[in-house]
């Protein structure tokens, strides 16, 4: 199975205390959503609430190098013979005085209303949360990641997918998708699409063997900050160094 992450960027993130993230233990979701300044907030994750009513904060653990929060909850998933209830967890990630904020969980509105509603309930107005976009310079730094001679292993960009692309004198395409076993970094198409023919929107590489991890990993990432760690038996910690790479890659 994937490990899918919702991406957040993070403005102004003071020095978390082990005291502030433990006293979010055994709260309620919902009470922390009716807490939001925003009205306009509060009803929208209100809504969005009703697939997971029961949600509540398991478990708060606090590692070296990042604090997770486990909030779990009962959704319905209907079957042939009818609706079952599933057992449900999601984790935050909030990184020591980081920049990204990580949600591992499939659903990406469930993980902006926990993000909202539990970072709000840390540092209130102090800190300014929006979700991470690929633009074309993000893609452009991943690129000069993905092929750095700094590693001992490289990466590779295996498949890619832009839309609204032009490509010499033809007529605008809707979407055009790009992949190759090895790597699309030295195709002519791509970069004539990655500087600026196309507008990314869904990309699938595998990373340089880098500082943290012993394994190289597949993932793939959309336009609006989902990243997926593709394969089986990703830790917290291998994760978390990914995290650190793809921080350094916002700008």
């Amino acid at each position: 199975m994937s490990l899918p992450l919702s991406l957040f960027t993070v403005q102004g993130q003071s020095q978390l205390t082990r005291r502030k993230l433990e006293a979010l233990s055994g709260s309620e979701i919902a009470g922390l959503v009716a807490a939001l300044p925003s009205a306009k907030q509060r009803a929208r994750y209100q809504i969005v609430l009703r697939r997971a009513q029961d949600a509540t904060i398991e478990r708060v653990e606090v590692k070296r190098r990042f604090a997770e929060i486990v909030i779990g909850f009962t959704r319905s998933v209907r079957l042939m013979g009818g609706v079952v209830e599933v057992p449900t967890k999601y984790r935050i990630w909030i990184r020591r005085n980081a920049s990204l904020l990580a949600v591992a969980g499939t659903a990406p509105t469930l993980a902006e209303a926990f993000a909202t509603s539990v970072q709000w309930s840390i540092a209130g107005d102090k800190v300014n949360m929006n979700k991470l976009e690929v633009t074309v310079p993000f893609l452009h730094r991943l690129e000069r990641w993905l092929d750095s001679e700094m590693h001992s292993r490289p990466g590779a960009m295996i498949r890619a997918r832009f839309v609204d692309a032009v490509l010499d004198q033809d007529e605008p395409f809707d979407e055009i998708t790009l992949a190759r076993r090895h790597t699309l970094l030295d195709s002519s198409v791509y970069k004539a699409l990655s500087e600026g023919a196309g507008k990314p929107v869904y990309m699938t590489f595998l990373t340089p063997l880098f500082e943290g991890i012993s394994r190289q990993l597949l993932c793939s990432i959309s336009f609006r900050g989902m990243l997926r760690i593709l394969g089986t038996n990703t830790s917290p910690e291998e994760a978390n160094y990914l995290l650190d790479e793809v921080e350094t890659l916002i700008g």
